[in-house]
């Protein structure tokens, strides 16, 4: 019985040992697998930490997208908002455009206005000068025709010149030059107006003329006795008593003169005075001196007469004194100290 004990001690001694080189085994391969396992742990520690961080990085590129695709609308927005203000500002930029345009328009217009304003005062002025000195001329004809005995009204002379020099104020090139620029910027109805205006003056001219026709001399004892040319010579000028004078008035549009005639029709004796004065266009014209030429020679007759026999009279273009003489046989002749026309536009 023992030693079956024995037996059974020693398989299970032999048991035991294996048991406890299973058991070692075992413990070694548990350290081992417990180890692998730490690893794998760690692993997957760094797994789940890089995972975390791509995460992260996707959640901040969406975030980043996002942003971008909002700042995009924004941008776009922006964009259309800029394109209706350039659109706004092109318009107004039109209609500014087109305002400094009339303005400019109605700048030069007014320039214009202002100019042919001022032309027409001066013109104005002009006329009222000449009216004026119209009427003081006939008044002062109708005074002489009051005045003078009806039987003495035919003895009433000619107006005759006695010169052959021509003196005029000639206007300057610069002068010239703005009146044919001032002459293309007027209105097309000046050129009638100028004319009507010529039309006046002739018309004026020739009632001069008519009344010249039934006035007789107005006589009035002189200081000196006789009126001396600067030659210190008298000068006696033959004429026919009760002649007319006729007066004609040629305007030249195209040259822009005009050519005055002044004759007596005395049959083949005819004493006749012409005179071409160029005629300015603007109102402010300075004004033109002309001396008529006389076209035929007179027959000039040196004489001394008393202090007590010359009478003096007007002469109907200009005013000047016509120193008159009586020959022994009664007939009456005139010496014209100056007979000068102005000429105006």
């Amino acid at each position: 019985m023992l030693q079956k004990r024995l037996q059974d001690k020693e398989m299970m001694e032999e048991e035991l040992i294996k048991v406890e080189e299973d058991f070692a085994g075992l413990k070694t391969r548990f350290k081992d697998e417990q180890k692998l396992s730490q690893a794998l742990t760690e692993e997957l520690e760094l797994a789940k930490r890089e995972l975390s961080r791509y995460e992260q990085a996707e959640k901040q590129e969406v975030n980043q997208e996002h942003l971008l695709l909002c700042r995009l609308q924004k941008e776009q927005v922006k964009s259309r908002l800029l394109g209706r203000e350039v659109d706004t500002l092109k318009d107004k930029l039109q209609k500014l455009m087109g305002t400094d345009e009339s303005i400019c328009r109605v700048q030069t217009d007014h320039s214009t206005l202002q100019r042919k304003l001022s032309q027409q005062e001066a013109s104005n002025r002009e006329l009222a000068r000449e009216m004026k000195e119209l009427n003081s001329e006939i008044d002062r004809h109708r005074q002489i025709k009051n005045l003078t005995p009806g039987s003495n009204r035919q003895l009433f002379p000619d107006l005759c010149q006695n010169t052959k020099e021509v003196q005029t104020d000639s206007l300057t090139s610069d002068y010239s030059e703005k009146q044919d620029e001032e002459s293309e910027n007027e209105d097309p109805n000046h050129n009638t107006e100028v004319m009507n205006r010529r039309r006046s003056l002739v018309n004026s001219l020739n009632s001069l003329n008519s009344a010249n026709n039934n006035v007789s001399p107005y006589s009035s004892p002189s200081a000196d006795g006789v009126d001396m040319p600067p030659s210190g010579e008298v000068m006696m000028l033959t004429h026919t008593p009760g002649q007319p004078l006729h007066i004609k008035v040629t305007p030249h549009h195209i040259l822009n003169t005009a050519t005055l005639e002044i004759s007596s029709p005395t049959g083949d004796a005819a004493t006749s005075y012409t005179s071409t004065a160029l005629i300015p266009t603007s109102g402010a014209s300075p004004k033109q001196r002309i001396t008529i030429i006389q076209n035929t020679s007179l027959s000039a007759v040196s004489c001394n007469t008393p202090p007590s026999s010359p009478d003096r009279t007007i002469s109907p273009l200009d005013g000047t004194p016509i120193s008159r003489m009586l020959s022994p046989n009664s007939s009456r002749s005139a010496t014209p100290t100056r007979a000068t026309l102005q000429s105006r536009s």
